[in-house]
Formats: structure tokens, C-alpha cells, sequence
């Protein structure tokens, strides 16, 4: 073999390198989308599983919360006071049910190639969720407890 062949050959396959190159970097850009399709759609699963927890979590304290309370002497008696716990223990089945979606969610995703951090990235998100509008605030409740009363016993700044 010459010198000239050796170096035809090796041109010819550097200039098949660049062109594989080049065509996989044009790859890689069409599928820079559907990479980011895929990347919202993980987020968005991850992100519903996350705030049914908290929002089951919170019906759970909510409801223990009502079943304490209902354990004084001005609060619901009987049926009432049971349906509290029940419903606290539905509520607390569902809770478990989210928590083996959420396990599942890591799995199913680590199967599928997707790099842990695109779900770190929706865990650090605040997926607190908002107070409904019967929440009772310091200011809620005031007003409310104050509703009906006599204002001389208020012991107001104004």
C-alpha cells in the first residue's frame, strides 16, 4: 500500500466521521424538543403526585384536627365526631396510594432513561397549596368570634 492510498483512506473515513458527526448533531437538535417534551411531561406527572400528597396530608391533619375538637363539650357528639375519623382514614389510605405513585413515578422513570435530576428539579419547587377560602385566619376568626358581640369588651388600639 502507498503513501498516497494511506492517506486517501484515512481522508476518506475523517470525512465520514465529520459527516456522521454532523448528522448526529442534526439528530440531536430535532430531538432537543421532543427531549423537552418528554422532560415536561415527567415534571408534570411527578408534580401532580406531589401536591395530591400534600393536599391529602393536609385533609388528614384537617380532619384529625376536627375529630379532636370534637371530643369537647361544644363540638359534634356521636355520628358526627365517627365520620371525622372515618373520613380520616380514607383520606389516609389515599395518602398511602400517592406515596407508592410517587415510588413508582422513580422507578418507572429510571427505566425509562430519565435523568433523576428533571424530578430534583420539581421537588425543589414550593407545591404548597393554597388556603381554601374557609381557612381560618387570625383575622378570619376574630372577625367571626367578634360577630354579634358587645364592641365595650374589645380591647382595641384604635
Amino acid at each position: 500500500m502507498t503513501l498516497s492510498n494511506r492517506i486517501g483512506r484515512r481522508a476518506v473515513a475523517l470525512v465520514l466521521a465529520l459527516l456522521v458527526g454532523l448528522g448526529a448533531s442534526l439528530a440531536l437538535a430535532e430531538t432537543e424538543e421532543e427531549l423537552q417534551a418528554k422532560r415536561l411531561q415527567w415534571q408534570d406527572r411527578y408534580r401532580v403526585a406531589l401536591t395530591n400528597r400534600v393536599i391529602l396530608q393536609g385533609n388528614v391533619d384537617m380532619l384529625l384536627n376536627s375529630y379532636a375538637q370534637a371530643q369537647r363539650r361544644n363540638y359534634p357528639r356521636g355520628g358526627a365526631r365517627e365520620k371525622f375519623l372515618t373520613q380520616a382514614n380514607e383520606q389516609k389510605a389515599l395518602l398511602a396510594e400517592v406515596e407508592e405513585e410517587i415510588a413508582s413515578i422513580y422507578d418507572e422513570a429510571r427505566a425509562a432513561g430519565v435523568p433523576p435530576g428533571w424530578l430534583a428539579e420539581v421537588e425543589s419547587e414550593d407545591l404548597s397549596v393554597p388556603a381554601s377560602p374557609s381557612s381560618d385566619d387570625a383575622d378570619e376568626a376574630d372577625a367571626a368570634d367578634r360577630e354579634g358581640r358587645n364592641p365595650r369588651f374589645f380591647e382595641d388600639d384604635e
